[in-house]
């Protein structure tokens, strides 16, 4: 059964049916789309307005928080959904269906708070500064897009629980979250000591007990590189 939800999942995300913020089945985005800022590129080309994008991977079949940011005005609207990519039960959901589809939630953001993100995504200091950085599914990390002068701009931070942890846009985006699903917690994975936390690409392999017995859900990575995500092949 986990080989085969794990089949059927990242079948899902390949196909392009999946879209955090569209539902799992019959949206209009794939995650691989999504990440890589595809859907803004379009918008942002199109309109002046700020727009953000905040994705938290804390292991892809465990949980994903993102947030859509848009500007109203001098306000901003928010937009939040949690999900997992597996067929998994655990506190946050009431069932394994529910994890997969997620929990929205919407908020606005005032003026000063607006800016008060802004200032915090600005300020905020990638672990491997701007170098290539290779991001796991089954490890931690933020993705930060935002459009600039039309164009989609990415950012990559990766690390250790106190480098993540003390990113103020996190602290910023978890003390207004409109979910209402607690933030997993970073703890030690394989991947980071495979990648030194995204420092290396390191293959999509069975590399753990639980991977090679088919409980580690679907593997993938993006490389973000020159301020762009893209996703690598297993």
């Amino acid at each position: 059964m986990p080989k085969l939800a794990g089949l059927v999942l990242l079948s899902l995300l390949v196909a392009g049916c999946v879209g955090p913020n569209d539902g799992l089945i019959g949206g209009r985005l794939s995650w691989f789309q999504y990440v890589s800022g595809q859907d803004m590129a379009r918008s942002c080309a199109q309109t002046s307005l700020e727009r953000y994008r905040l994705i938290f991977n804390a292991e892809y079949t465990k949980q994903v928080r993102t947030y859509d940011i848009l500007q109203n005005g001098a306000r901003a609207r928010l937009n939040a959904r949690v999900f997992r990519g597996s067929l998994t039960v655990d506190a946050s959901f009431s069932s394994a269906v529910q994890g997969l589809i997620g929990r929205d939630g919407t908020g606005e953001l005032n003026g000063p708070d607006y800016v008060a993100l802004k200032r915090a995504i600005a300020s905020a200091e990638p672990y491997l500064a701007d170098e290539p950085v290779f991001l796991r599914s089954d490890s931690y990390y933020w993705v930060v897009l935002q459009c600039d002068a039309g164009k989609v701009v990415a950012r990559a931070f990766t690390g250790p629980p106190a480098v993540l942890e003390r990113l103020a846009f996190r602290r910023f985006l978890l003390a207004r979250d409109p979910t209402g699903v607690p933030v997993r917690v970073q703890r030690s994975v394989p991947a980071d000591d495979f990648t030194g936390f995204g420092r290396v690409y390191s293959p999509m392999e069975a590399e753990t007990t639980d991977r090679a017995e088919g409980r580690g859900g679907p593997l993938f990575q993006f490389r973000y590189q020159d301020r762009r995500v893209g996703i690598l092949g297993g």
